[in-house]
């Protein structure tokens, strides 16, 4: 087995993989059950399941361009604002500190700032192809 394969094999072993499909699986669902009760059409159920799957793929197109950084600099705007405010707090509190107080409370700051590791986005990139694929195919079964 070559890499690639063993990676996406440890992929499909992990937990985060299944709770963002199942979350994507109750999405659809939930779709598919309001618009099938509050159609009265005729062709409801294929209208259900278009409705369902186009939006649960628009849903997860959304996600992926967040992830990759769509209005990252917003963000950081956010970011550098909440860590000024918290650099402030964290003086005002040092100030009323004695000499071991702050060397403890130092400690316990440099023990919370561990690097974050980067998640996959294969999770995303399958359930992508999958509600795109089912996605294609209601496409082809309403127009035929």
């Amino acid at each position: 087995m070559n890499k690639f394969n063993k990676s996406i094999f440890i992929q499909f072993k992990n937990k985060r993989f299944y709770l963002i499909t199942l979350s994507y699986l109750l999405i659809f669902l939930l779709i598919l059950l309001i618009s099938f009760f509050s159609l009265k059409e005729i062709n409801k159920i294929e209208n259900s399941f278009s409705v369902a799957a186009f939006v649960t793929l628009a849903i997860i197109v959304l996600s992926l361009i967040f992830r990759f950084g769509f209005m990252e600099k917003t963000f950081i705007q956010f970011k550098n604002t909440k860590e000024i405010s918290n650099e402030y707090n964290k003086q005002k509190k040092m100030i009323k500190m004695t000499y071991e107080e702050k060397k403890v409370y130092l400690e316990r700051l440099k023990q919370k700032k561990k690097p974050k590791t980067k998640k996959p986005h294969f999770p995303f990139f399958f359930n992508l192809f999958l509600y795109l694929i089912i996605s294609i195919i209601i496409l082809i079964l309403i127009l035929v």
